[in-house]
């Protein structure tokens, strides 16, 4: 079933025609991004959704691999048909000029179509340092 594009001018992955996604595995990553990147307690009545994973990064100090081991957790905790598809992921942290960055790469793959995969980046910045 087709979905909306949440996509917009400036993400690496917007295009000017489309406003539909209908392959199933974009689908799954966009609302992979509408989680990871809703703040905790912004949506009325469902406290539990949300990332808030620069907080969980840089102000709870929780280690890279421990944050990506929850990303994917919550990921299939909290996604429809996330059953449907294979998450792995490892995570990394840079510096660069005065940015803490930890970078969260998940591979997905299809469980029933083990060609049909996806590399995500999540990129989770702190300059604040």
């Amino acid at each position: 079933m087709p979905d909306i594009s949440i996509r917009y001018p400036g993400h690496p992955l917007y295009s000017y025609n489309q406003l539909e996604i209908d392959d199933d595995i974009e689908i799954f990553t966009q609302c992979i991004e509408v989680l990871l990147y809703t703040p905790s307690y912004s949506v009325i009545g469902e406290e539990s959704f949300g990332g808030n994973l620069e907080d969980f990064l840089f102000k709870l100090n929780i280690d890279i691999n421990s944050l990506t081991k929850s990303v994917i957790e919550m990921i299939n905790r909290e996604i429809p048909d996330s059953n449907l598809f294979k998450i792995e992921g490892t995570g990394e942290m840079f510096e660069q000029a005065s940015d803490l960055i930890g970078v969260i790469s998940l591979n997905i793959t299809k469980k029933d179509v083990a060609t049909k995969n996806k590399k995500m980046e999540l990129v989770i910045r702190d300059g604040k340092r």
